[in-house]
C-alpha cells in the first residue's frame, strides 16, 4: 500500500472525526460524488457542503478504520462510524 494514500486517508478521517469536513473537500475534485449506503448520490463539493450542514448539531462522527486498501492510484478504506 502507498504510504501517500494512507497519509491522506488518516487526514480525512481525522478531520471528520473534527467536524471539519473541508479537509476531505480539499482532496477533491470540483465534480466529486458521494453516496452513502442507502442515500442519493450527491454530485460536486457545494451540494456535499449542503449535505454535510443539514445534520447540523449531531456531532461529528468517530471513524474507526478497519483496513486501506491501494493499488495505483487508487485507495479504499473500510471500517464503521458512530456519531
Amino acid at each position: 500500500m502507498s504510504a501517500k494514500h494512507k497519509e491522506i486517508i488518516e487526514k480525512v478521517n481525522d478531520g471528520f472525526n473534527k467536524n471539519d469536513p473541508e479537509v476531505f473537500l480539499g482532496f477533491c475534485t470540483d465534480d466529486v460524488q458521494w453516496q452513502m449506503a442507502g442515500d442519493k448520490p450527491r454530485t460536486g463539493k457545494k451540494s456535499i457542503r449542503e449535505w454535510i450542514s443539514s445534520m447540523e448539531g449531531m456531532g461529528p462522527p468517530k471513524i474507526n478504520t478497519t483496513a486501506v486498501i491501494s493499488e495505483g492510484d487508487t485507495a479504499a478504506c473500510y471500517g464503521d462510524s458512530v456519531g
